[in-house]
């Protein structure tokens, strides 16, 4: 099942969100919890809108409460970004493939964002390098405004440096991509029975997605034009940079 609805509150309706929603929605009280859990239960309230996040808060008469239920959210087993290192000013995260950094009308417990603020207890934080939502690998964290500031100069400077790994698939001739791999000193490769990964040193500056799609599938389709090689991920392996918390250098490893 899957249905987005808005309802306006009334003067007779019951005043408790849950009570409300089990009243007007023809869907069970608690799946209409898990619903307000996940955050797919919305309150409009003039021009203000955001997500209800417990059963019991208390509606206005002209209130709209939105609801977006969707079974196959409700029933999916969400992945869990992990805490590296906490640096006290700034963390490190891996975030698995799949998980998209912004939750959607139909809820955000899944995504980074909601993951995030749910560890530092709501604690402001600042996203400043990560990968996008189909891919995998190391986040960088600013915890405070004043270190969203450095951690960017640094960024903009080209002083943190990325390690990107492209996995592709298909038939690859070793001795050519030899030849290749040599004339691009940052590269290095691994290869097995099913699959080849190049990694790339960068800076993080450009390791956008665009760099990414410019850069690594174009040197997937050089290495053997011929064979269909498909491009299976992108990961963020590792961030190096000098702490500009204790000005010792520092390299962060993914899983």
């Amino acid at each position: 099942m899957h249905t987005d609805v808005a309802l306006e509150v009334e003067r007779e309706d019951s005043h408790v969100l849950i009570d409300f929603l089990v009243d007007n929605i023809n869907i069970s009280k608690t799946r209409l919890k898990k619903c307000i859990q996940i955050g797919a239960v919305w309150l409009v309230d003039g021009e203000h809108r955001q997500r209800i996040r417990k059963a019991t808060s208390r509606i206005q008469e002209g209130d709209i409460i939105e609801v977006y239920y969707d079974d196959a959210r409700l029933e999916s087993k969400a992945l869990n970004c992990e805490l590296i290192e906490d640096c006290e000013e700034y963390s490190i995260w891996y975030k698995p493939q799949g998980i998209p950094m912004h939750g959607d009308n139909f809820g955000d417990s899944h995504c980074v964002s909601r993951q995030i603020e749910y560890a530092r207890k709501g604690e402001g934080y600042w996203v400043i390098t990560s990968p996008s939502d189909v891919q995998s690998g190391l986040m960088l964290i600013a915890h405070s405004r004043s270190m969203t500031n450095t951690l960017n100069d640094l960024l903009n400077a080209g002083k943190i440096e990325s390690t990107l790994m492209l996995t592709v698939k298909g038939d690859i001739d070793v001795a050519t991509l030899n030849d290749y791999i040599a004339t691009k000193t940052s590269y290095r490769k691994h290869v097995d029975k099913s699959r080849l990964a190049i990694i790339v040193k960068t800076d993080t500056h450009s390791a956008t997605k665009k760099w990414m799609d410019d850069n690594l599938f174009e040197i997937a389709c050089e290495l053997d034009d011929e064979n269909e090689i498909v491009a299976q991920e992108v990961a963020l392996k590792s961030i190096a940079m000098v702490c500009p918390v204790k000005g010792k250098p520092r390299n962060f490893e993914g899983l």
